[in-house]
């Protein structure tokens, strides 16, 4: 708890107790109860849920490119960050679903083997990933 943006005042009129104390855990800038702070914005949500949900799909159609490219450098900048912990998760993965993903392998064998093209060369996937 930051002493800089939180502080334990008197109780709050619905009476929200910060752990026993009889005091109640408030924002220091406004003095606000930080629960009640919490319910009215659910109750906001709840209430203006599908105008929050247009506004997004809105934004989003006026933002795309802005938004693909944040997700993008985030996602890059996540998995730098993140390396250690995203192996430890694919090696998890690939012990729990072993027998599924040696079916999946035998199959896609069988499928281009059978096949009567040659399998694409990962330069053509990547040129046509980019069209």
């Amino acid at each position: 708890m930051s002493k800089d943006k939180y502080y334990l005042g008197s109780l709050c009129k619905h009476g929200h107790d910060y752990l026993g104390t009889g005091k109640t855990l408030r924002y220091t800038k406004w003095r606000s109860c930080i629960q009640c702070g919490k319910e009215r914005h659910t109750n906001y949500v709840d209430e203006h849920q599908k105008e929050i949900l247009q506004y997004r799909k809105r934004y989003y159609k006026n933002n795309k490119e802005k938004m693909c490219k944040r997700q993008k450098i985030n996602s890059k900048e996540y998995y730098r960050n993140n390396k250690e912990i995203i192996s430890m998760y694919q090696m998890f993965y690939r012990a729990q679903h072993k027998a599924h993903m040696q079916e999946q392998q035998k199959t896609y064998k069988e499928r281009t083997i059978n096949s009567t093209q040659e399998p694409r060369k990962p330069e053509e996937l990547k040129n046509q990933r980019r069209n």
